[in-house]
Formats: structure tokens, C-alpha cells, sequence
């Protein structure tokens, strides 16, 4: 049987990229995406980055955002977010591949950590596997953890990156043992 190896957790967009200094878009950035959420959020300035907030944070008739109005946001600040950018558009994403750490014997822990090495942007292990960068709010950035339910990636990077990033390993992990994706609903 085939199925999905894996299943997103979290994709929004976080970091703006422009030309000049970020803290003079701050207000207008905050002002658009306030009239078109209705909400309150808060944008900050980092050099020539603009860092979004993510959806836990924006409030709404002072109240966190539902369900649905989350998934709302994330695409009119999305849609916002990319009339800003002008040097990158980089997304904070979560996805969990749902290898059968049970059925793994040291030979799949060989090819796995194998595969690690030959994934776009390897840096190493430092207490975990990582890609790409260490900055942890700016990115790019990509790291992996070894949980129960799967292998957690957690990073920010530009969407098109990560999309090359993920196929890769799906690629070179597809013999590895795995169990179907936990079903939400």
C-alpha cells in the first residue's frame, strides 16, 4: 500500500526581504494587513527585513484567531507579503515525515543519516541535523528532530527551497520504513 510519508504542520509566511531600511514599511506593512484582516498584528523591523507575526499572536476582537480565520490570514498575508518583497519572501514551515522509528533497524538509521548529507544545503549535526543557515529568525534555515510520531523539520526558507529541499528527501528516503500520516478529523 502507498500513501503520504509525511504531512504539513505549519506553512506561513515570516520574513520579508527588502531594498531599504525595513523600519520604514513597518507602519504601512502593519496598516495593510490590519485592514484586510480586520485584526491587530505587530510587524518588526530587523535591518532590511521585515518579520511577520505569526498567527498565534494576531488578535482579533481581542481574542486569538480560529481555526479558519488562521488559515484566512495566512493567505492574505501572503498575498500582501509578496507586493513587499523585493529581495526574498522566506516561510516559516513545519512538516512531520512519518517514518516507523519501531520498524527501523541500524542499517535504515545509516541511510537515513546517509541521506541527510547529500540534501541540498547539508551543514551537520550540532545536537540535530541541519541546513541551510542557523538563524533561527531571520533564515534561511532548516533543521530535523526525531520524534514519536515522525521526523519533524522545522525551518524558514524561501517556499521554491524547501519544495526542491523536501522532494530530495522524499526521494532518498523513499525505501526507508514508514507508517501512514495521523489522521486529523
Amino acid at each position: 500500500m502507498t500513501h503520504d510519508r509525511h504531512y504539513p504542520l505549519s506553512r506561513r509566511p515570516t520574513v520579508i526581504g527588502v531594498a531599504r531600511p525595513a523600519a520604514d514599511l513597518v507602519e504601512e506593512l502593519t496598516q495593510s494587513i490590519e485592514d484586510a484582516l480586520g485584526a491587530s498584528v505587530r510587524v518588526e523591523a530587523r535591518g532590511t527585513c521585515l518579520v511577520l507575526p505569526p498567527l498565534h499572536e494576531i488578535r482579533k476582537d481581542g481574542r486569538a484567531l480560529r481555526g479558519e480565520e488562521r488559515a484566512e490570514a495566512r493567505e492574505v498575508i501572503a498575498a500582501i507579503a509578496e507586493g513587499y518583497a523585493s529581495e526574498t519572501l522566506r516561510w516559516t514551515v513545519e512538516e512531520m515525515y512519518v517514518f516507523d522509528w519501531d520498524a527501523f533497524e541500524p542499517r535504515h538509521r545509516q541511510a537515513l543519516e546517509a541521506a541527510y548529507a547529500r540534501l541540498p544545503g547539508w551543514l551537520g549535526f550540532d545536537g540535530m541535523p541541519r541546513w541551510f543557515g542557523r538563524d533561527e529568525a531571520l533564515g534561511p534555515c532548516l533543521w530535523a528532530s526525531v520524534e514519536p510520531p515522525g521526523l519533524q523539520v522545522w525551518g524558514i526558507l524561501e517556499p521554491p527551497t524547501f519544495e526542491g529541499w523536501h522532494r530530495e528527501l522524499l526521494d532518498r528516503t523513499r525505501q526507508l520504513p514508514c507508517r501512514a500520516p495521523l489522521s486529523f478529523g
